[in-house]
């Protein structure tokens, strides 16, 4: 089986663009002195190690540019989430977006995602709750009002009537 032999600088341009990432994985996993011969037999090339270093360089920045390009899609959705909610204060959503942001580059942007949405469904279901629980208070008052209306010996009826429908507020 004769090697050919190509530009050093250029030995993986008549591959694939499958077969260069087949080739940047195995030097990625096993090495170049290792990842070198796996190379030369199965493509039938012979970089030298100094070409396969400028090679791993050249597609390790091109992974690093996909993933950035990624996670500020992913920043951008986040965001988006957090705008939905209208409700979120400026500082909560600025938090929000930066922990997403330091999490991405070290971590995976599903989980971020989830974690922020969970986050703001916490926020959301609190506020629902402060909301429940002003309408209690505010239904309580008027109840009292009412009860304190019809308690007192003081009314008419007709008197007794009128102040509670404005304490309950009809």
């Amino acid at each position: 089986m004769s090697r050919r032999k190509t530009n050093s600088n250029a030995w993986y341009a008549e591959l694939s663009e499958k077969g260069q990432r087949e080739c940047f994985e195995l030097m990625r996993g096993l090495g170049y002195v290792r990842a070198r011969l796996e190379i030369m037999e199965k493509f039938d090339v012979t970089p030298s190690l100094g070409a396969m270093s400028a090679a791993y360089s050249k597609w390790s920045a091109e992974e690093q540019e996909a993933e950035l390009l990624r996670a500020a899609t992913d920043i951008e959705g986040i965001e988006e989430m957090t705008r939905e909610l209208g409700e979120v204060d400026d500082t909560l959503r600025h938090r929000l977006n930066h922990a997403a942001l330091a999490a991405l580059v070290g971590g995976d942007p599903d989980q971020i995602k989830l974690l922020v949405s969970l986050a703001l469904d916490a926020r959301t279901a609190d506020r629902e709750d402060a909301k429940l629980q002003q309408r209690i208070a505010e239904f309580e008052r008027k109840m009292a009002a009412a009860g304190e209306a019809l308690d007192d010996t003081k009314l008419s009826a007709e008197e007794k009537e009128i102040r509670i429908r404005e304490a309950l507020g009809l």
